[in-house]
């Protein structure tokens, strides 16, 4: 079995966070597929951390945690 992970999304959307600083998107079928990197956590609670970092920010944007999920490979 693939080893589980967590991402951190943007809420109501199809994007999951890539980079923090400068904060970027990449669309979440992309990565799945493998044709895009997002970073990956190994549990809920270091996903929800950063989620709850960018949800302090004001972006007029809400954060999710979305997982598990397989890691694509």
């Amino acid at each position: 079995m693939a080893q589980q992970v967590y991402n951190v999304g943007v809420d109501g959307t199809n994007n999951i966070v890539s980079v923090l600083n400068p904060l970027a998107v990449v669309d979440y079928t992309l990565y799945m597929n493998n044709q895009a990197d997002a970073l990956e956590y190994t549990n809920s609670a270091d996903a929800a951390s950063v989620a709850n970092y960018l949800n302090g920010l004001n972006l007029n944007m809400s954060f999710v945690v979305l997982g598990p999920h397989p890691k694509p490979r």
